[in-house]
């Protein structure tokens, strides 16, 4: 399969944002702020916008939803990067 430049764009810059937001997780996990929830949550979100196949965006904010005590939502997005 040929994958054509917007595609190809689209994953990179993709995984920018989910390097970002899993970043920003680790580092804030202890400490999360409204604002920093708020900004994962956006890097993350942007990175399964740009490229839907990726899972590991899904199981961060899985994570980001599980630590905050959204466990309805933390459980759906597990289940969607299973």
């Amino acid at each position: 399969m040929v994958e054509r430049k917007g595609e190809k764009m689209d994953k990179e810059d993709a995984m920018d944002y989910y390097k970002t937001g899993k970043e920003l997780f680790l580092t804030y996990k202890h400490d999360l702020s409204p604002e920093r929830i708020k900004e994962i949550e956006s890097r993350l979100r942007k990175a399964i916008e740009l490229s839907s196949k990726l899972w590991a965006p899904h199981y961060y904010l899985g994570e980001l939803f599980y630590s905050i005590g959204q466990y309805p939502a933390a459980k759906a997005e597990f289940e969607k990067a299973l």
